[in-house]
């Protein structure tokens, strides 16, 4: 039986391409498909076509991680993260989460890592930061609104501080 399955021809290019489009259509193959799948092209060719037609698990995770990303970037989706991130429910979860020890540790480690590793570069661009008019500007108006507000707590402690220096 096998002797007789080897000594059958394999089939075309013709035949293979005629079929694939018989699948991508929709209507049934002309041929049987023990006959076409001695063709490893149409092996191949065919699995693709059920993998992108059907997909398989890893394939339509992939696909979809790659469009979501894509959404999220876009204005549609931020709008929809920022509502989404704005629901009592989701920043009491995402509060919990970042209360526990584990994560609190990793976070300190993350920043405490990082902020070692790029120190001259973070204390750089704060301070280009801080020098830009409209920065200058922001912080004044801040600051006068602060002192205006507390002036009477500020000049207490300013007296207090400077009588327990004279002593």
């Amino acid at each position: 039986m096998k002797e007789d399955i080897e000594d059958e021809p394999k089939p075309c290019a013709i035949i293979i391409n005629e079929n694939l489009r018989l699948v991508y259509n929709g209507f049934p193959l002309n041929k049987p498909l023990a006959f076409l799948n001695r063709s490893c092209e149409f092996k191949k060719r065919y699995k693709n076509f059920m993998d992108y037609a059907h997909g398989t698990p890893e394939n339509i995770r992939k696909i979809s991680n790659k469009s979501n990303k894509r959404w999220r970037k876009s204005p549609e989706g931020k709008k929809w993260a920022k509502e989404y991130n704005q629901r009592p429910e989701v920043k009491k979860r995402i509060k919990e989460y970042s209360q526990r020890p584990e994560v609190k540790e990793k976070n300190k480690e993350y920043h405490k890592k990082h902020y070692q590793k790029n120190k001259v570069k973070i204390r750089e661009r704060e301070k280009e930061y801080r020098q830009r008019p409209e920065v200058k500007e922001r912080m004044s108006k801040r600051h006068k609104i602060y002192y205006n507000k507390n002036k009477d707590k500020i000049s207490k402690k300013r007296k207090e501080y400077y009588q327990i220096k004279k002593k």
